[in-house]
């Protein structure tokens, strides 16, 4: 009866953990559609900035403006990226380590368990 309920609460210790580790492992599916910008009340008001009228104001620019434009452009995405990368790997490597400690935890508990349930019953 020992080793039942021993067994018992070992398995269910082990469930738990389980799948309290997929509910913060688990990534959402689901997607939402992008916002039709066109069909807004906004977008149907300015309809004329956004088909030209709006671009009579804008500057023009010689090729070497717009490659040092893009080429900032992209130095910042670099750096926007790099700085994410960095924060991913950061939040990865703390999550990794508590994950081993809970589950070398849980390990020995479940050895100790198991000695206990073959010590009684040898005994």
């Amino acid at each position: 009866m020992k080793l039942l309920i021993t067994l018992l609460l070992s398995t269910l210790a082990l469930f738990i953990y389980a799948k309290r580790s997929y509910k913060y492992a688990s990534v959402n599916d689901t997607v939402e559609p992008p916002i039709d910008y066109e069909d807004t009340q906004a977008y149907k008001d300015n309809e004329q900035w956004f088909t030209g009228m709006g671009r009579c104001w804008m500057k023009t620019y010689t090729q070497e403006q717009v490659d040092k434009i893009m080429e900032d452009m992209h130095n910042g995405y670099k750096r926007i990226m790099k700085k994410h990368d960095d924060e991913m790997q950061e939040f990865t490597i703390k999550y990794m380590k508590s994950l081993i400690i809970k589950s070398v935890i849980l390990g020995l508990v479940n050895g100790a368990i198991i000695g206990l349930m073959i010590g009684s019953f040898l005994c």
